[in-house]
């Protein structure tokens, strides 16, 4: 079952019981006493820096509690990072994913500005298996996706040398500025992003694995210009009860235009969509 969009109308009472609370808060201005506090000892929680001259927009992280590694995704550029410490050259590694100068010219001509948008933005990182990551980039608005060798930290490659990439469109957003989320479920890529270069067709998409690719229909209007924040997947199944796991669920958080406030101009609602993992879309 794929319910589309759901507003949380416990979030919405939420928010105005927050309201009421901050204005009481403000009116006592003079009690800045923290409900919750911790002490801080500089000597015990050491923090360490990570950066590289050179490299812009880092857009994604993957802790991988697999390998102990925090991996980093920038602009044209991947790095993974041994938690031990991060600051330290001689334990990270890197690969450089950039964007051909005729991909560039070609989003130059499509009227993106060369310096900032025609280069390849990671946006997603995600863990596949025990041995790959997968991850995708906008690609000078060409989105595409390809896969990490953890072992070697080196793109995946066929048999004459060439790095393996699938068509990005619906999984990673053409623009870089655009606000989406992934999760991997049991070899099932869930995306929330924008599926067109206009980015004016939001969709929530389900693909990678061996079954036909799901997503949201635009004509219906489901999505009224989402702003991602996240995803997750929640087990309701019962080993015995439903061993498929038809009952699993995958959530998405995101903001939107409340159309249903049309009294109010520009309403920002929060919504919480749900797809069923077990949905075949018949």
């Amino acid at each position: 079952m794929w319910t589309l969009p759901t507003t949380v109308h416990s979030l919405l009472a939420a928010a105005l019981l927050l309201g009421s609370c901050l204005q009481s808060l403000m009116a006592t201005e003079d009690d800045v006493t923290p409900r919750i506090s911790f002490p801080y000892n500089a000597k015990e929680r050491s923090a360490k820096r990570f950066s590289v001259d050179g490299v812009f927009n880092y857009t994604s992280l993957l802790l991988s509690q697999e390998d102990d590694m925090l991996y980093v995704g920038a602009r044209e550029a991947l790095f993974a990072l041994s938690l031990s410490d991060i600051s330290k050259t001689k334990l990270q590694k890197n690969l450089t994913w950039g964007t051909p100068a005729g991909k560039r010219e070609e989003c130059s001509f499509k009227g993106k500005n060369l310096e900032t948008d025609c280069f390849n933005y990671i946006k997603i990182l995600l863990r596949l298996n025990s041995t790959h990551l997968y991850v995708c980039g906008t690609y000078a608005f060409s989105p595409i996706c390809a896969y990490i060798n953890t072992s070697t930290f080196t793109l995946e490659r066929d048999e004459v040398g060439e790095v393996v990439m699938e068509d990005g469109r619906s999984r990673c957003p053409f623009n870089p500025e655009y606000k989406s989320t992934a999760i991997i479920v049991d070899g099932e890529l869930y995306t929330g992003t924008v599926s067109n270069f206009q980015g004016n067709e939001p969709v929530i998409y389900k693909s990678l694995g061996q079954g036909t690719a799901l997503k949201t229909e635009n004509s219906l209007k489901w999505l009224q210009d989402p702003v991602f924040v996240g995803s997750a997947y929640i087990e309701e199944s019962q080993p015995i009860g439903n061993p498929v796991g038809d009952d699993d669920k995958i959530y998405f958080f995101f903001s939107e235009a409340g159309k249903e406030f049309d009294f109010f101009d520009n309403t920002i609602v929060s919504r919480i969509a749900r797809v069923c993992k077990g949905d075949k879309g018949w």
